[in-house]
C-alpha cells in the first residue's frame, strides 16, 4: 500500500499538528477522511478515520474532511493545533477573505449528508 507520505515539517513550538485528507470512492457514493495528530517532535499522538456518505465534488470533500477534523480536536479539547492539508483550493478559500465564502457554500452544499442540523465553534 502506498501511503502517499511526503516529508514532515514541525508545527510551531507547543502545538499539535493535525494532517488531514479525503479518498473519494465515486462508485460506493462516499468518501473516506483521514485525520492523524502528532506533536511537535513527529511523535504521534492519535489517528481518526470516518466515511461520510453522499457524492462531492473535490472541493467539497477536502472541505468536509477539515470540518471532521476541527471537530474531532475540539471534541479532544486541544487548543493549539496547527493543520496541514493538500487541498489547496480549501486553504486558499480560508486563506483569502475574497473568497472564503466559497469554503462555506461548500459545507451548505455537504449539509444534505447529515441527518439533523450539526454546528461548530
Amino acid at each position: 500500500m502506498d501511503s502517499g507520505c511526503l516529508d514532515w515539517h514541525k508545527p510551531p513550538r507547543l502545538y499539535i499538528k493535525c494532517n488531514v485528507d479525503a479518498a473519494f470512492f465515486p462508485s460506493d457514493q462516499k468518501i473516506g477522511i483521514g485525520c492523524i495528530l502528532r506533536d511537535e517532535n513527529g511523535m504521534l499522538l492519535r489517528c481518526r478515520s470516518c466515511v461520510v456518505a453522499g457524492m462531492f465534488s473535490v472541493k467539497e470533500g477536502e472541505a468536509m474532511g477539515l470540518l471532521e477534523a476541527l471537530s474531532w480536536v475540539r471534541r479532544l479539547g486541544l487548543k493549539k493545533v496547527y493543520f496541514e492539508m493538500d487541498a489547496k483550493v480549501v486553504v486558499e478559500s480560508i486563506r483569502y477573505s475574497d473568497v472564503a465564502n466559497e469554503c462555506a457554500h461548500a459545507l451548505a452544499k455537504a449539509s444534505c449528508s447529515y441527518a439533523s442540523p450539526m454546528e461548530w465553534s
